[in-house]
């Protein structure tokens, strides 16, 4: 038996789209931040930490890169930004509640990279992309984290 899909259009119209994306990318969301919070790892390539040690950054796996990468394409610069920037502080909230140390933003950025490895993302668009999240999210976060850290009771002036 074929099933008719006319009923999706008239259904789908009638959903507040901000409420769509929301159940949308927290479904993603899930899939996504949990190799992040269990520590699978990928090696970064030519990179090596400060004990010689290779690089290793969290894996991002599918679909978040791809649809980074789509919505780039489409021109839609804030779109892709806000869908990383919600993965990131997700997890990032997370380990705080585990009392983990946050995820580190190049860490996130290194392993979007690696994870774009053979689509159509090029060297300029993740240039582009990471300093755009370097300036919009990542300092002003990190800043605010340092702030709140320098003010709580107990901590010197």
């Amino acid at each position: 038996m074929v099933r008719s899909n006319k009923w999706k259009a008239r259904s789908l119209a009638a959903l507040d789209s901000d409420v769509v994306w929301r159940v949308y990318t927290d479904c993603v969301y899930e899939v996504v931040e949990k190799p992040v919070l269990d520590g699978d790892l990928i090696l970064v390539k030519g990179q090596y930490t400060s004990d010689g040690q290779q690089r290793r950054v969290p894996i991002i796996v599918d679909p978040i890169p791809l649809m980074l990468a789509r919505l780039w394409e489409a021109g839609q610069r804030y779109g892709a930004l806000m869908l990383i920037t919600g993965l990131w502080l997700r997890v990032r909230q997370e380990q705080q509640e585990r009392n983990q140390i946050p995820w580190p933003a190049d860490d996130l950025l290194d392993g979007l990279r690696r994870s774009l490895c053979g689509t159509s993302w090029t060297n300029e668009d993740h240039r582009e992309f990471s300093e755009m999240f370097w300036k919009n999210i990542a300092e002003p976060t990190i800043g605010d984290g340092l702030a709140q850290l320098l003010n709580e009771p107990g901590q010197p002036a």
